[in-house]
């Protein structure tokens, strides 16, 4: 019993480190996506793919939450085509719009 406790508050304390390293690594990301300069291509390509990677979402959920289809959102990704300049504010700011809801849910888990 002892050694099944201790190897629970292990895995427990594990978990709390990850949960940390998250939140660490989404409040550095948030700020330099505030900041990116999304009109340069490979800077937006960049950033919308770690958002992808980052809050783990699929093209699905990124197009829903667009209102885009799953093939536009493909393409942005491949970086085959990208949305017009004008177009990747609105993105930017639903960006950190989902890594700050992230951040709040991770920061609740963790108490703080």
């Amino acid at each position: 019993m002892v050694r099944h406790n201790a190897a629970v508050a292990e895995s427990l304390a594990q978990v709390e480190n990850e949960v940390v390293l998250r939140i660490d690594t989404l409040r550095k990301f948030c700020t330099e996506l505030q900041s990116a300069e999304v009109h340069d291509d490979g800077v937006f390509l960049r950033l919308f793919r770690r958002v992808q990677e980052l809050l783990e979402l699929s093209d699905q959920q990124i197009s829903d939450s667009l209102r885009v289809s799953r093939p536009t959102v493909n393409r942005w990704m491949n970086g085959r085509n990208l949305p017009h300049p004008l177009m990747r504010i609105p993105i930017a700011k639903w960006a950190v719009e989902q890594v700050i809801r992230r951040l709040k849910v991770l920061e609740k888990c963790a108490g703080r």
